[in-house]
């Protein structure tokens, strides 16, 4: 019989460490305000008591940013919470801290954005994460996933980047 050694170092010493953050994706038309939620999945162990972290990617003349809120979303109603942007350089700096500590997965919080007019449908505002601190730890390993915008035409209303018999029998439905 042949003998398995186990290599330790081919795996993750402290798999609690490992946290997943994301961008919702969202759509809107040209001039609308449209909503991404940030959200995370910090598994069973990992008792998040804070975080900072920065959003970019809107920059230029696609969308500006609006406003950034905790509504509906697993961050405790007695956290502070808060944000500065710059729109000309498309980064909005998020932190939150509480003493009441966040486990297991949801949204974070949620940032509103205004399409200009001047887009085009088709385009799409890619949403990524910068400088991501959790309690102020190193340790902890990030995986992210990026979100973003997606400009619609008038008329697609199921979000698809086509318009098709089918987004007219949503436009009937909500009538």
């Amino acid at each position: 019989s042949t003998h398995h050694m186990d290599h330790p170092a081919e795996t993750d010493p402290d798999p609690s460490n490992e946290v997943f953050l994301g961008v919702t994706e969202s759509g809107g038309l040209p001039g609308d305000t449209v909503t991404v939620s940030i959200w995370a999945d910090l598994g069973d162990e990992y008792s998040m008591y804070s975080y900072q972290m920065s959003i970019t990617g809107f920059g230029g003349d696609l969308m500006s940013f609006l406003s950034a809120d905790t509504l509906g979303s697993m961050t405790p109603s007695d956290w502070l919470f808060a944000y500065s942007a710059d729109n000309s350089g498309g980064v909005v700096i998020t932190a939150g801290a509480g003493s009441e500590s966040v486990t297991g997965s949801g949204n974070l919080f949620n940032l509103s954005f205004v399409l200009s007019s001047d887009v085009a449908d088709g385009d799409f505002v890619d949403l990524f994460f910068m400088d991501i601190l959790l309690n102020e730890d190193d340790d902890v390993s990030y995986n992210t996933e990026s979100g973003g915008v997606l400009v619609l035409s008038y008329g697609d209303v199921s979000m698809n980047g086509s318009v098709t018999a089918f987004d007219a029998s949503l436009v009937l439905q909500s009538l």
